[in-house]
This record gives C-alpha cells, sequence and structure tokens, in this order.
C-alpha cells in the first residue's frame, strides 16, 4: 500500500514537471520557427528554429553574396569572399552552422548545414 502511494506521488511529480516546464518554455519561443530578418540578428543562438522557414522563403540558392549579407546580417557571421558561415545555435553542442559558397561572380554556389 505504501508502495503504491509512492509511486503515485512520483508519478505525480513527473507529470507536473514536464507540465511547468512545457507552459515555462512557450512565452519565450513565440518567434520560433518562422523567419525573421530582425529575429535571425537579434537571436543568433536562436536561429536553428528558423532555417527551415529561411529556405522556405527564400530561394537561397539563387541569391548573391551581397544579398545574403543583406538579408541576414553580419552579427553572429563569419565572412570571406568566397563564403559566408551563419551561428545557429542548433546541434548537439549548440554548433551547427548555416554556410553558403559563393562563385567568383558572388553567386551561391552551395549552402547547407554544418557542424
Amino acid at each position: 500500500m505504501k508502495r503504491k502511494i509512492v509511486i503515485s506521488i512520483v508519478g505525480l511529480m513527473i507529470v507536473i514537471s514536464v507540465l511547468i516546464i512545457v507552459f515555462w518554455n512557450q512565452g519565450d519561443n513565440e518567434y520560433l520557427g518562422e523567419f525573421n530578418p530582425i529575429t535571425w540578428a537579434e537571436n543568433p543562438f536562436d536561429r536553428w528554429d528558423m532555417v527551415e522557414s529561411l529556405r522556405q522563403q527564400y530561394d537561397l540558392s539563387s541569391m548573391t553574396r551581397d544579398e545574403i549579407i543583406e538579408l541576414l546580417g553580419e552579427n553572429g557571421a563569419e565572412i570571406s569572399s568566397n563564403w559566408i558561415r551563419y551561428e545557429t545555435g542548433g546541434g548537439l553542442l549548440g554548433d551547427n552552422i548555416l554556410s553558403f559558397i559563393f562563385d567568383e561572380n558572388g553567386n551561391v554556389v552551395s549552402y547547407g548545414i554544418a557542424n
């Protein structure tokens, strides 16, 4: 009898804890998922949640280096003449990078996620 009560109490505590965590995080992540240039610029370590929306909203493979910089900015970026890397905050260690590679004319040759 005592064992059933202890198991019930532990189970209830787990359920309550999960609910608290879910509801606690909802308010902080309202913008996540939908790409927005301002949100992207202001939250470099929350970008991971916006990458898929970014890919759907823009034809990134047809853009130029200057257009990518205009769209995504320079905050949280490493920029070279033939590549740009943006921190996204994704991955196990928060180290996923959105990378763009450009040809000699500044056109996107390829892009993708790396870690």
